[in-house]
Protein backbone atom coordinates (compact mmCIF):
# COMPACT_ATOMS: atom_id res chain seq x y z
CA UNK A 1 0.00 0.00 0.00
CA UNK A 2 2.72 2.13 1.11
CA UNK A 3 4.65 1.51 -1.94
CA UNK A 4 1.45 1.90 -4.39
CA UNK A 5 0.98 5.30 -2.78
CA UNK A 6 4.31 6.15 -3.75
CA UNK A 7 3.91 5.52 -7.18
CA UNK A 8 0.53 7.16 -7.57
CA UNK A 9 2.35 10.39 -5.61
CA UNK A 10 5.47 10.05 -8.14
CA UNK A 11 3.44 9.16 -11.30
CA UNK A 12 1.00 12.59 -10.59
CA UNK A 13 4.56 14.42 -10.24
CA UNK A 14 5.98 13.43 -13.95
CA UNK A 15 3.05 14.00 -15.20
CA UNK A 16 3.17 17.33 -13.30
CA UNK A 17 6.67 18.25 -14.70
CA UNK A 18 5.40 16.76 -18.40
CA UNK A 19 2.78 19.04 -18.79
CA UNK A 20 4.59 22.20 -16.93
CA UNK A 21 6.91 21.50 -19.58
CA UNK A 22 5.30 21.47 -22.47
CA UNK A 23 3.52 25.25 -21.20
CA UNK A 24 7.11 26.40 -20.56
CA UNK A 25 8.39 25.50 -24.02
CA UNK A 26 5.68 26.82 -25.75
CA UNK A 27 6.05 30.32 -23.54
CA UNK A 28 9.64 30.48 -24.53
CA UNK A 29 9.14 30.01 -27.91
CA UNK A 30 6.61 32.86 -28.05
CA UNK A 31 8.70 35.12 -26.15
CA UNK A 32 11.36 34.83 -28.77
CA UNK A 33 8.89 35.07 -31.61
CA UNK A 34 7.71 39.01 -29.47
CA UNK A 35 11.87 39.34 -29.17
CA UNK A 36 11.96 39.06 -32.85
CA UNK A 37 8.68 41.19 -33.36
CA UNK A 38 10.37 44.14 -30.98
CA UNK A 39 13.77 43.85 -32.76
CA UNK A 40 11.84 44.01 -36.40
CA UNK A 41 9.89 47.31 -34.77
CA UNK A 42 12.70 48.64 -33.83
CA UNK A 43 15.12 48.63 -36.63
CA UNK A 44 12.17 49.54 -38.39
CA UNK A 45 11.42 52.77 -36.34
CA UNK A 46 15.45 53.31 -37.07
CA UNK A 47 15.04 53.36 -40.61
CA UNK A 48 12.45 55.51 -40.15
CA UNK A 49 13.89 57.85 -38.16
CA UNK A 50 16.86 58.41 -40.25
CA UNK A 51 14.98 58.88 -43.54
CA UNK A 52 12.87 61.81 -41.71
CA UNK A 53 16.29 63.58 -41.07
CA UNK A 54 17.70 62.95 -44.32
CA UNK A 55 14.48 64.43 -45.48
CA UNK A 56 13.82 66.99 -43.04
CA UNK A 57 17.20 68.14 -43.71
CA UNK A 58 16.78 68.83 -47.43
CA UNK A 59 13.66 70.57 -46.98
CA UNK A 60 15.14 72.81 -44.55
CA UNK A 61 18.27 73.87 -46.30
CA UNK A 62 16.20 73.75 -49.74
CA UNK A 63 14.49 76.66 -47.50
CA UNK A 64 18.33 78.23 -46.60
CA UNK A 65 19.20 79.05 -50.37
CA UNK A 66 16.07 80.34 -50.98
CA UNK A 67 16.64 82.53 -47.88
CA UNK A 68 19.86 83.26 -49.11
CA UNK A 69 18.81 83.78 -52.90
CA UNK A 70 16.22 86.03 -51.31
CA UNK A 71 18.97 88.02 -49.38
CA UNK A 72 20.76 88.59 -52.27
CA UNK A 73 17.86 90.21 -54.46
CA UNK A 74 17.34 92.18 -51.43
CA UNK A 75 20.34 93.42 -50.48
CA UNK A 76 21.15 94.31 -54.40
CA UNK A 77 17.80 96.19 -54.97
CA UNK A 78 18.36 98.25 -51.76
CA UNK A 79 22.01 98.99 -53.12
CA UNK A 80 20.52 100.63 -56.26
CA UNK A 81 20.24 104.14 -56.57
CA UNK A 82 16.46 104.22 -57.76
CA UNK A 83 16.64 108.04 -58.18
CA UNK A 84 19.63 107.71 -60.79
CA UNK A 85 17.57 106.50 -63.87
CA UNK A 86 14.46 105.31 -64.88
CA UNK A 87 16.17 102.04 -65.55
CA UNK A 88 17.91 101.89 -62.18
CA UNK A 89 14.58 102.29 -60.71
CA UNK A 90 12.76 99.63 -62.84
CA UNK A 91 15.92 97.21 -61.96
CA UNK A 92 15.38 98.44 -58.30
CA UNK A 93 11.84 97.18 -58.69
CA UNK A 94 12.71 93.96 -60.37
CA UNK A 95 15.08 93.06 -57.83
CA UNK A 96 12.61 93.43 -54.64
CA UNK A 97 9.65 92.14 -56.24
CA UNK A 98 11.93 88.74 -56.50
CA UNK A 99 13.22 88.96 -52.87
CA UNK A 100 9.53 89.33 -52.34
CA UNK A 101 8.11 86.61 -54.07
CA UNK A 102 11.20 84.34 -52.83
CA UNK A 103 9.75 85.31 -48.82
CA UNK A 104 6.43 84.40 -49.50
CA UNK A 105 6.97 81.28 -51.59
CA UNK A 106 10.05 79.26 -50.91
CA UNK A 107 10.52 79.59 -47.55
CA UNK A 108 8.66 79.91 -44.20
CA UNK A 109 9.28 83.51 -43.02
CA UNK A 110 8.24 82.51 -39.70
CA UNK A 111 12.15 81.39 -39.34
CA UNK A 112 13.58 85.01 -40.00
CA UNK A 113 15.00 86.22 -36.74
CA UNK A 114 14.85 89.58 -35.72
CA UNK A 115 18.23 90.44 -37.50
CA UNK A 116 17.35 89.04 -40.81
CA UNK A 117 19.33 85.47 -40.33
CA UNK A 118 17.70 82.46 -41.43
CA UNK A 119 17.26 80.09 -38.23
CA UNK A 120 17.63 76.82 -39.66
CA UNK A 121 18.08 74.94 -36.51
CA UNK A 122 15.03 76.11 -35.56
CA UNK A 123 13.30 74.41 -38.45
CA UNK A 124 14.93 71.04 -38.26
CA UNK A 125 14.13 70.87 -34.57
CA UNK A 126 10.38 71.76 -35.18
CA UNK A 127 9.95 69.28 -38.15
CA UNK A 128 11.16 66.71 -36.07
CA UNK A 129 9.37 67.33 -33.44
CA UNK A 130 6.06 67.18 -36.01
CA UNK A 131 7.54 63.88 -37.80
CA UNK A 132 7.66 62.48 -33.88
CA UNK A 133 4.01 63.37 -33.78
CA UNK A 134 2.53 61.25 -36.78
CA UNK A 135 5.42 58.88 -36.90
CA UNK A 136 7.23 56.27 -34.77
CA UNK A 137 10.72 57.33 -34.78
CA UNK A 138 11.93 56.07 -31.02
CA UNK A 139 14.24 52.94 -31.88
CA UNK A 140 15.09 52.10 -27.59
CA UNK A 141 11.58 51.19 -26.43
CA UNK A 142 11.48 48.54 -29.06
CA UNK A 143 15.00 47.42 -28.52
CA UNK A 144 14.36 47.32 -25.03
CA UNK A 145 11.23 45.33 -25.06
CA UNK A 146 13.00 42.73 -27.05
CA UNK A 147 15.86 42.38 -24.76
CA UNK A 148 13.14 41.58 -22.03
CA UNK A 149 11.24 39.06 -24.07
CA UNK A 150 14.97 37.70 -24.60
CA UNK A 151 15.59 37.56 -21.18
CA UNK A 152 11.96 35.76 -20.31
CA UNK A 153 13.07 33.39 -23.05
CA UNK A 154 16.17 32.76 -21.65
CA UNK A 155 14.97 32.22 -17.81
CA UNK A 156 11.90 29.84 -19.21
CA UNK A 157 14.57 27.70 -21.20
CA UNK A 158 15.97 27.73 -17.83
CA UNK A 159 12.77 26.34 -16.25
CA UNK A 160 12.59 23.79 -18.48
CA UNK A 161 15.91 22.76 -17.90
CA UNK A 162 15.14 22.26 -14.60
CA UNK A 163 12.05 20.34 -14.86
CA UNK A 164 13.82 18.15 -17.03
CA UNK A 165 16.01 17.54 -14.15
CA UNK A 166 13.03 16.91 -11.69
CA UNK A 167 11.36 14.98 -14.37
CA UNK A 168 15.07 12.78 -14.13
CA UNK A 169 15.29 12.29 -10.18
CA UNK A 170 11.15 11.22 -10.40
CA UNK A 171 11.51 8.59 -12.80
CA UNK A 172 15.05 7.53 -10.65
CA UNK A 173 13.18 7.40 -7.64
CA UNK A 174 10.39 5.12 -9.49
CA UNK A 175 13.17 2.94 -10.58
CA UNK A 176 14.56 2.39 -6.77
CA UNK A 177 12.95 0.58 -4.32
CA UNK A 178 15.16 1.37 -1.09
CA UNK A 179 15.71 4.56 1.06
CA UNK A 180 17.36 6.55 -1.62
CA UNK A 181 14.12 6.80 -3.93
CA UNK A 182 12.78 9.01 -0.86
CA UNK A 183 15.47 11.28 -1.23
CA UNK A 184 15.58 11.70 -5.27
CA UNK A 185 11.94 12.09 -5.07
CA UNK A 186 12.50 14.78 -2.97
CA UNK A 187 15.16 16.11 -4.87
CA UNK A 188 12.85 16.12 -8.04
CA UNK A 189 9.95 18.06 -6.21
CA UNK A 190 11.93 20.76 -5.38
CA UNK A 191 13.12 20.76 -8.89
CA UNK A 192 9.53 21.24 -9.64
CA UNK A 193 8.64 23.74 -7.33
CA UNK A 194 11.83 25.38 -7.95
CA UNK A 195 11.28 25.76 -12.17
CA UNK A 196 7.06 26.02 -11.58
CA UNK A 197 8.44 29.62 -9.07
CA UNK A 198 11.32 30.57 -11.94
CA UNK A 199 8.08 30.09 -14.65
CA UNK A 200 5.54 32.05 -12.78
CA UNK A 201 7.97 35.26 -12.11
CA UNK A 202 8.95 35.48 -15.15
CA UNK A 203 5.61 34.74 -17.49
CA UNK A 204 4.30 37.40 -15.65
CA UNK A 205 7.20 40.14 -16.06
CA UNK A 206 6.76 41.09 -19.54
Amino acid sequence: MKNDRFEVFTSFLIAVVTILGAITAWRASVASIHAGDADFDGLSASIRSQEERVLNSVRAYEHLRAYTAYFRYNELGYAIDASSSIHANREKSELLDIALDLQYLFFPARYLNRDGDYNLQRELEERWALSNEFKDLNPEPHFNRGDAFREKANILTLSLIIFAISFFFLALSQALNNFFRYIFAGIGGMALLGGLCAMLIFEFSV
